[in-house]
C-alpha cells in the first residue's frame, strides 16, 4: 500500500509499564527498518493489564499503533512516545490510538497515585505557559522531532508521518449484529487524553477517539518546529 501524506502544521511488568522499542541495532552502527503490516499495542489482547502501559517508537514503517489493549483492560494510563529526538531512522505510520482498540477500559482509581510520564515537556502550571495535567488523565501521546540551539528542526531530524492521530481508541466495529464476533461488548469509551505534537507531519489529528467517546477532556499541546 502506498501513502500519501499531506503535510499539516497542525501539525515491568512491576509497573505494569510495557515498552516496545521499535528498533533494530546492529553491531556494525547499521540500522534496518521495521516493518509491521498489522498493529502493536501496549496492552494485551484479552488479558488484562495491572498497571500503565507505554509504547516508544524510534523508527518503523507500521500499520496501526495503540497504547491500549486490543480488547482488554488497562489499569493504569497508557503512553505512545513518537520518539524523533532520539530516533534511528524514518517513522511512517497509518493510524496512532493513544487508546484501546475494540473494547477494554483504561484508567482505574487504584492506579490514582501514578504519575504522568516524565517525557512531557509542555505539562506544568497555566503560570509557567503550560498544561495543567495530572494523573487522572487516561491517555498520553507525544509527538517530537530534534531540534537544535534555537528551537527549530535540527539538519538532519528523521521524518516522522502520521496518517490519522487519536488520543482516544477506535471502537469502529460492529457491537449489536448476532453475526459479529463483538455482539455485547462496549466501545472503548474513556475519561481525558492528553496529546503532545513538537514535530512530525500529520495528516488529521484528533483529540478524541474514532469511534469511541472521551466522556470528559481532551487537550492538545501544539509546538511543532518540523517543516
Amino acid at each position: 500500500m502506498k501513502y500519501q501524506f499531506v503535510k499539516n502544521s497542525v501539525g515491568k511488568l512491576t509497573f505494569a509499564s510495557v515498552l516496545f522499542a521499535l528498533l533494530l541495532a546492529f553491531p556494525a552502527g547499521v540500522y534496518a527498518q521495521i516493518v509491521i503490516g498489522g498493529s502493536v499495542y501496549g496492552g494485551g489482547n484479552q488479558g488484562n493489564t495491572g498497571g500503565r502501559t507505554t509504547v516508544t517508537v524510534y523508527g518503523g514503517d507500521l500499520g496501526k499503533v495503540y497504547g491500549g489493549a486490543r480488547m482488554a483492560d488497562v489499569n493504569g494510563g497508557s503512553f505512545v512516545h513518537i520518539d524523533g529526538e532520539h530516533a534511528s531512522n524514518y517513522v511512517v505510520i497509518d493510524k496512532v490510538y493513544g487508546g484501546n482498540d475494540i473494547a477494554g477500559n483504561i484508567g482505574s482509581p487504584a492506579d490514582v497515585s501514578a504519575e504522568i510520564p516524565a517525557e512531557l515537556t509542555e505539562v506544568g502550571p497555566k503560570e509557567q505557559h503550560k498544561n495543567p495535567i495530572d494523573n487522572t488523565w487516561n491517555t498520553f501521546v507525544r509527538i517530537s522531532t530534534k531540534t537544535d540551539d534555537t528551537g527549530a528542526e535540527a539538519d538532519g531530524a528523521q521524518k516522522i508521518y502520521i496518517g490519522q492521530l487519536f488520543g482516544g481508541g477506535d471502537g469502529d466495529y460492529d457491537y449489536t449484529s448476532d453475526e459479529s464476533p463483538y455482539k455485547g461488548m462496549s466501545r472503548p469509551d474513556l475519561g481525558k487524553t492528553y496529546l503532545e505534537l513538537l514535530g512530525g507531519s500529520i495528516v488529521y489529528a484528533y483529540g478524541g477517539g474514532n469511534n469511541a467517546t472521551i466522556t470528559g477532556q481532551t487537550v492538545i499541546a501544539l509546538k511543532n518546529p518540523s517543516e
